[in-house]
């Protein structure tokens, strides 16, 4: 299975990760470049990438994510087994992550004076 996840961190400060309710409610907002010019944000996506931490939080929301698709999966089947619903599940709760590719990176900038 593939899945797409939202990351979000201050990059000035990128030991400050943001939550996944922050992420949602800073991407559902009304944000533009503010008038950046293009050297400006270029030298910010340089620096996101350079970031040595990138990777481990990549790696680290991998893991989160698959403990998420565990517990689901389990549960699914407490459920089938309540139900009382014959099921050939046996193995579906035992995956791994194979992999992390980064797809996108995007710069959102705070209005002076917010």
């Amino acid at each position: 299975m593939e899945e797409i996840a939202q990351i979000g961190f201050e990059l000035f400060n990128p030991e400050i990760k943001l939550t996944e309710e922050m992420v949602k409610k800073i991407w559902d907002s009304q944000w533009d470049n503010h008038d950046k010019n293009e050297n400006y944000i270029q030298k910010h996506l340089k620096k996101a990438l350079e970031l040595q931490m990138l990777n481990d939080l990549l790696k680290k929301l991998g893991q989160e994510r698959l403990q998420i698709i565990i517990k689901e999966r389990r549960d699914m089947i407490n459920n089938l087994k309540e139900q009382g619903v014959a099921t050939d599940l046996e193995g579906i709760d035992n995956i791994e992550v194979v992999g992390i590719d980064l797809l996108t990176i995007t710069l959102i900038y705070p209005k002076l004076g917010e």
